[in-house]
């Protein structure tokens, strides 16, 4: 609601919001980081980052900031389970998001990372993007955030629209295809290269040899 939206505002500067917003669009992964470490260092102390439910209320409100674009669903069945949120675009033009929360406490930057990469696969291995793809969302941008106190880690992908996946599949059959008929050129060369050259003698090995006597 707006009265919701409009207490979101207070909590989260308008700047913030709109940098963290346009990173996501854009699929800047760096500057996505950088934006909700720094609202994660401006608004809560240690101790309320204690589990995944509080960055998932935090990820929602800054969603929500963009129902004018997008309409935003949380914990909703798609696919082989639930995703966090989704954010389906009011106008087909626009990519869709899929956003899968993780968070553990004292994580060092290696474990964040590789949790990221875990939210990341969950939404591919469990397919959530059916629902916006029975939709006819061609562009569909996936993200996976890992949160540990107030660090932040982030795993992203774009998924290919099935044209673009088609002709990638082509160019590599027809990439395999070429790397058959070099290999096959290459034996063809070493065989030729491995024949057997005799050279010239006077005398041959099945001819005996004479002796001269005087």
């Amino acid at each position: 609601s707006k009265e919701i939206l409009s207490q979101l505002e207070n909590i989260i500067p308008r700047s913030l919001a709109t940098e963290i917003q346009e990173a996501l669009y854009k699929m800047d992964v760096d500057a996505l980081q950088r934006g909700l470490e720094k609202y994660l260092m401006q608004t809560i102390s240690f101790y309320d980052a204690a589990n995944e439910s509080y960055y998932h209320g935090m990820i929602v409100g800054l969603c929500a900031m963009m129902i004018n674009s997008f309409r935003i669903t949380s914990n909703r069945e798609s696919g082989n389970g639930r995703y966090d949120v989704q954010m389906l675009p009011l106008t087909k033009h626009f990519p869709g998001f899929l956003i899968e929360i993780k968070a553990e406490k004292d994580c060092s930057e290696e474990q964040l990372e590789m949790l990221a990469q875990t939210a990341l696969q969950q939404i591919n291995d469990r397919s959530y993007s059916a629902e916006m793809q029975a939709l006819g969302i061609k562009s569909i941008i996936k993200y996976g955030l890992a949160f540990s106190g107030k660090s932040a880690r982030i795993a992203a992908e774009k998924q290919a629209r099935f044209k673009d996946a088609l002709q990638k599949q082509m160019e590599l059959q027809v990439q395999k295809q070429q790397e058959r008929q070099k290999k096959q050129q290459e034996k063809q060369q070493e065989k030729q290269s491995q024949k057997v050259f005799v050279p010239k003698t006077g005398l041959h090995n099945d001819q005996p040899m004479t002796t001269v006597t005087t």
